[in-house]
């Protein structure tokens, strides 16, 4: 695969990871910069990670991956975006929506994010790919991504106060099931 291919590829795979990041801002934001970094760096290190887990298995585990890839991503995105509804229901009007988001959560949104970037993995297997190069692309571009959006959401989080939570989490379930959905469409 060429720069430009793998470069296209990167901004695809990492749009998951700028959606969550824009979710996390609106309600995350009470420290940006370190919120941003943290969810920057996670996200680019699952993103990096995962193509070369994919590309280590190869045409071993394409099979199975593929089956249960979007699966993986629904329930993961799913569970956490409700948490986030559930969370919004129980908070005291007084307090603020913004808190830290924990490591557990952060891992959480990392990895369902980077379900896809395993099957390309694969893919670069097959089409022998250099993967250090296209890792390296990939793990850049989301870093950049993920750091934007959470300053994105930020932004947004203040237009919309109290809704900040509600919004986010329905938008980490709406693309569990677009991802889901499309899979699905796919397969038949």
């Amino acid at each position: 695969m060429s720069i430009l291919e793998i470069t296209i590829l990167a901004v695809s795979v990492c749009l998951d990871s700028f959606a969550v990041s824009i979710s996390s801002g609106m309600v995350h934001c009470a420290h940006p910069l370190r919120h941003a970094l943290r969810l920057g760096i996670c996200f680019a290190l699952f993103q990096t990670v995962m193509p070369i887990l994919g590309w280590l298995a190869g045409m071993q585990m394409k099979a199975v991956i593929e089956g249960v890839d979007h699966w993986i991503a629904f329930g993961l995105l799913f569970a956490i975006g409700a948490k986030m509804i559930i969370e919004s229901r129980h908070a005291h009007p007084e307090k603020p929506v913004t808190k830290k988001c924990s490591t557990r959560m952060l891992c959480g949104m990392g990895l369902a994010t980077s379900i896809d970037a395993l099957v390309i993995g694969i893919t670069f297997a097959f089409v022998n790919t250099t993967i250090l190069p296209a890792v390296a692309i990939i793990g850049g571009m989301t870093f950049l991504f993920a750091f934007t959006g959470v300053y994105l959401g930020k932004k947004l989080g203040v237009l919309f106060k109290k809704m900040v939570t509600i919004i986010g989490g329905a938008l980490l379930i709406c693309m569990g099931f677009e991802i889901l959905i499309e899979h699905l469409m796919l397969s038949r």
